[in-house]
């Protein structure tokens, strides 16, 4: 799995996904005290290489389980609905894209890295 979850309380909170078993259990314990959980609405693409479909396939469905165990429910949004929300033009290319997000993810929470910063601006997009 790859990429990063981040929560919102007072302030926000970033990191990368669980890799081991007692790390999934604390993310299950932290979403099932959440009110709203939003997960980034991926899908498969020719343009993606074909290992990166299969990351993200699993990632994906690794974060929906883990929901599911919390009891919680997820919203699901695409990259288009929260990138729109930033209120900034976002470069099209995928590694310019990401550098930004990254760059704008490290004004909201100065840990950001590139595995959180995307769900760094998707949650403050939607908050």
């Amino acid at each position: 799995a790859s990429g990063g979850v981040a929560f919102f309380t007072d302030k926000i909170t970033a990191r990368s996904l669980p890799k081991c078993g007692s790390e999934w259990e604390a993310l299950i314990e932290e979403l099932s005290h959440c009110e709203t959980i939003y997960v980034e609405n991926l899908w498969s693409t020719p343009n993606r290489r074909h290992r990166a479909n299969w990351v993200l396939s699993g990632s994906f469905h690794q974060i929906m389980m883990a929901i599911e165990l919390a009891g919680k429910k997820a919203t699901l949004v695409t990259p288009e609905n929260w990138q729109k929300r930033l209120g900034e033009k976002l470069p099209k290319e995928y590694n310019e894209k990401k550098k930004r997000l990254a760059a704008i993810a490290k004004t909201i929470y100065p840990k950001a890295t590139l595995k959180t910063a995307d769900a760094i601006c998707m949650i403050n997009a939607l908050k």
